[in-house]
């Protein structure tokens, strides 16, 4: 087990990857914190009532910046001297991709969620002038669209290591094409069985039991999706080896 996985060589490789993108990170969550500090102190001052609906924005920062942040985990991939330098470290690609999830999901959203917390609190007292009246942020929607998060990340880590240019746009793009695809298929299906037993769509009545159901479906399919994007990462990462 300690050849492939160790805790050890994780924490080193962390620390590492950090420093390494030190930089890039000052960068991004400085733009980030300095972003969302503007709008929350313009809404404090001419608009507290859309100090509520930043949750919305906060999640949309989490889900672009994560994304955005994935999509150039593996960069030093695009550099052949870099690359043999990174590929040559004394640790297994799965603790390579451990890493790179780690450090762009749990880590990220977590780092992330407190920062933008916090400038809420801020933008908060600005307008009211007293902490009592800060709101609950950390709500259990809040959790529910994270875990959203978790599990479609792993296709842009995917794309972060199958793509050498654009990984972000790319990763997106192949998104699209493959929900069209799906979309097509699905409609194409359902057309033939609902054309074979005689029953037009239009007269199929959807509660709210249905699109509880459609729900279920969708997480449970990422849930298994999820494991199969890590898998391919794996041996993608593994033929760059080669």
């Amino acid at each position: 087990m300690n050849q492939y996985f160790n805790l050890n060589r994780i924490i080193n490789l962390c620390k590492r990857q950090i420093l390494f993108n030190r930089q890039m990170l000052s960068v991004g969550f400085g733009t980030i914190t300095a972003f969302m500090l503007i709008i929350t102190i313009l809404c404090a001052y001419f608009n507290t009532k859309c100090l509520s609906q930043l949750i919305n924005w906060n999640l949309t920062i989490i889900f672009v910046s994560g994304f955005l942040f994935t999509s150039i985990i593996f960069n030093e991939l695009r550099n052949k001297s870099k690359a043999i330098f990174y590929l040559t470290l004394p640790v297994s690609n799965v603790e390579r991709l451990f890493v790179a999830w780690f450090l762009t999901s749990p880590v990220l959203v977590i780092v992330l969620s407190f920062i933008l917390y916090f400038i809420n609190v801020l933008g908060i007292i600005i307008s009211t002038g007293s902490f009592i009246t800060v709101q609950p942020f950390f709500s259990l929607e809040y959790f529910h669209t994270l875990l959203n998060y978790l599990l479609i990340q792993p296709i842009f880590l995917l794309g972060s290591v199958m793509f050498k240019k654009n990984n972000f746009l790319k990763t997106v793009l192949s998104i699209i094409l493959i929900f069209m695809f799906l979309i097509m298929y699905a409609m194409i299906n359902a057309r033939f069985i609902l054309g074979a037993i005689g029953t037009n769509i239009i007269h199929i009545n959807f509660d709210q039991n249905s699109f509880s159901g459609i729900n279920s479906l969708y997480t449970y399919s990422w849930i298994l999706l999820s494991p199969f994007f890590f898998i391919v990462s794996y041996f993608k990462l593994k033929e760059k080896e080669l």
